[in-house]
């Protein structure tokens, strides 16, 4: 779909990507399903309704994902360039897995992937839990996830300007430096909402 130009920021586009649908998908929607959110953000006058039901949401982005799929096969059909590659079987498709995943490189990979998370995975998780020890309820813990939004869709970005063209893990290990930072924070906020958590919202 990239141009050979572009082609090598189809991962950066793609986190981007994933990063917005997980928002919209999830955040989003139980913003404007909850109405006690909607009271409280989006409403002048209270209801005990939401604004927007599960039903309207589904249709709304079902429609979208149809527009969105024949656009892109009408305006960016693909072309066969004469270089088709060869059709492998199941059996033929598996040996060649295999053979990869023998490769150092691969393995070393694999173990960086599978670990890698091992590093924040308090923060991920026993945080949240936290917050609703101490009180918050779990709309307004699911909703602190969208101020993560934008550093989610920035710092992709950032790591392929600083890194441009250089090793391929490296936007892959400035993003990630940014996340273990974003660490430190989370005891601050835990002491805020443990002590007051209007002022831990608003921050």
């Amino acid at each position: 779909m990239l141009s050979p130009a572009h082609v090598e920021k189809g991962s950066t586009m793609n986190s981007i990507g994933q990063n917005l649908g997980s928002f919209l998908g999830f955040i989003g929607f139980l913003a404007f399903n909850t109405p006690d959110v909607c009271n409280k953000y989006f409403r002048t006058e209270p209801s005990n309704e939401p604004l927007v039901t599960l039903g309207l949401f589904l249709t709304c982005f079902g429609w979208a994902l149809l527009i969105t799929t024949i656009t892109v096969a009408v305006l960016r059909p693909e072309h066969d360039d004469g270089h088709a590659d060869h059709e492998m079987g199941l059996i033929e498709t598996y040996k060649t897995v295999w053979e990869v995943l023998k490769l150092p490189a691969v393995q070393r990979l694999g173990l960086v992937l599978i670990t890698c998370r091992a590093a924040f995975a308090c923060a991920d998780n026993v945080t949240h839990m936290k917050m609703i020890e101490y009180g918050m309820d779990k709309t307004s813990v699911a909703m602190t996830t969208s101020v993560l939004l934008p550093l989610a869709m920035v710092v992709p970005l950032l790591s392929a300007k600083l890194f441009p063209r250089t090793h391929a893990l490296d936007i892959f290990l400035g993003a990630y430096v940014v996340r273990l930072a974003l660490g430190l924070f989370d005891p601050i906020m835990l002491r805020l909402v443990k002590t007051d958590q209007d002022t831990a919202w608003q921050l």
